[in-house]
């Protein structure tokens, strides 16, 4: 396995493999994509925004089960065609919508979404602290971001994050959202179901970092 090569698929997905690395990240990544995506509260007619969508696997549930209109955001151009092309009929009724955009410029204008989440991103951004003040730009007073990860214990010891990831534990999360000019910032811990990779059990932790704008 060529762990670098990996790496930069996981950041960004493109061509044929990178269709393979994100069937994988559905599969793999569904309990801490669900719970923070259970987390934000979503109320129906709600404008809601992902970051880092990669195909929009996600699209379907916020938009039929939370009555949302959904908007997603990725600086891979593979992804964003794959997602318009997997949601192509909440895009044709323009129940959702794919942007071509990185964390630290996002495409839209200030005030826009009620709630924003983002899942396994934060790892490879620059400056947390600058893609989080980004973020919060484009959120309306009173809107709730969630940050959906892995902890630093959970994915220390795995190859391929030696290889252009930040991790953060609970402290240093919590730091960037309240740093960012977050503010109501607290930091849940959950232990997820165990998931088989290659045969091997693997036992992660993730780390929903919530705040609101003021």
């Amino acid at each position: 396995m060529d762990y670098e090569l990996l790496a930069a698929q996981l950041r960004r997905p493109e061509g044929e493999m990178g269709m393979e690395v994100t069937s994988k990240m559905n599969e793999n990544n569904v309990y801490v994509n669900r719970r923070s995506i259970d987390i934000l509260n979503i109320e129906p007619g709600e404008k809601v925004l992902e970051i880092g969508m990669a195909n929009g696997f996600f699209c379907e549930e916020i938009v039929r089960t939370r009555q949302a209109l959904y908007t997603g955001c990725d600086f891979s151009e593979s992804m964003v065609e794959a997602a318009t092309k997997l949601n192509a009929k909440r895009v044709d009724t323009s129940q959702a919508s794919f942007h071509l955009g990185d964390a630290a410029h996002l495409p839209f204008v200030d005030n826009s979404f009620d709630k924003v989440f983002t899942v396994n991103t934060i790892y490879f951004w620059h400056h947390a602290v600058d893609e989080l003040g980004e973020i919060l730009r484009v959120m309306k007073p009173g809107a709730k971001l969630v940050v959906g990860i892995r902890s630093k214990a959970s994915m220390q010891n795995l190859p391929m994050v030696q290889y252009g990831f930040k991790l953060y534990d609970a402290y240093e999360l919590e730091c960037a959202l309240t740093d960012a000019g977050f503010c109501a910032v607290k930091v849940m811990k959950e232990e997820e179901p165990v998931i088989t990779v290659a045969g091997k059990m693997i036992y992660f932790e993730s780390l929903f970092g919530v705040g609101k704008k003021p």
